[in-house]
C-alpha cells in the first residue's frame, strides 16, 4: 500500500471531491492511501499519536530517461490523451535521425572538398614556385631562385620526413 502526503506539494493522483480534507475536523494533516486497484483513500491522521511512525511508510521512486523517445510509461501515457500521439512520436524521431545524418553527411563532403582543395592549391603554388626558380636560375639570378625554390621544394619533402618517422615511432612504441 502506497501512501502520499497532502502536506507541503501537489500529491499525485487525489482525489477532487474529498470527503474528509472538506469536513469542518480535517486539520490539514492527511494522508492518501493507494489500496491494490490503485485508487487513493484519504486519511486523517493524528500527529501526537505516538505510534504514528510505526504505522507510516513513505515509499520514493525516481525514474530517469534519456533518449529520442520517451519512457514507455510516458509514450504509453502520450497514447492514452491523444491516440495518434505515438506513430506521431515516432515519425518525428524517424525524421531528426534522418535530418542528422543527411547533416552529417553534408558535412563530411564539404569536408573532403575542401581537403581535396587544399592540396590542389599548395600543389600548385608548389609548381609555380618551382617553375619561377628555374627560369630565375636560366636567366642568372641563382640566389633569388634558390631563395624562392627552397622553401617551397624542402617543406613538403621534411614535412612528410617528419611524419613518417613520427608514425614509425608511434608503431613501435
Amino acid at each position: 500500500m502506497a501512501v502520499s502526503s497532502d502536506s507541503g506539494g501537489a500529491a499525485n493522483e487525489q482525489p477532487e471531491n474529498d470527503p474528509v480534507s472538506d469536513s469542518p475536523e480535517a486539520s490539514g494533516n492527511m494522508v492518501y492511501v493507494k489500496d491494490d486497484d490503485g485508487n487513493f483513500t484519504p486519511l486523517s491522521i493524528d500527529a501526537s499519536d505516538p505510534e504514528l511512525p510505526d504505522r507510516l511508510v513513505l515509499a520514493a521512486q525516481q525514474n530517469y530517461h534519456s533518449g529520442p523517445l520517451p519512457s514507455v510509461e510516458t509514450f504509453r501515457a502520450y497514447g492514452e490523451v491523444v491516440s495518434t500521439a505515438p506513430e506521431r512520436i515516432l515519425r518525428m524521431a524517424e525524421k531528426e535521425q534522418d535530418a542528422a545524418h543527411e547533416f552529417s553527411r553534408t558535412a563530411l563532403s564539404h569536408e573532403k572538398s575542401l581537403v581535396s582543395q587544399g592540396h590542389l592549391l599548395g600543389f600548385a603554388s608548389m609548381m609555380v614556385a618551382l617553375c619561377g626558380g628555374i627560369y630565375l636560375a636560366v636567366i642568372g639570378q641563382t640566389v633569388v631562385a634558390c631563395a624562392l625554390v627552397s622553401p617551397a621544394v624542402l617543406t613538403p619533402i621534411m614535412r612528410f620526413y617528419f611524419k613518417g618517422r613520427h608514425e614509425a615511432q608511434k608503431d613501435e612504441g
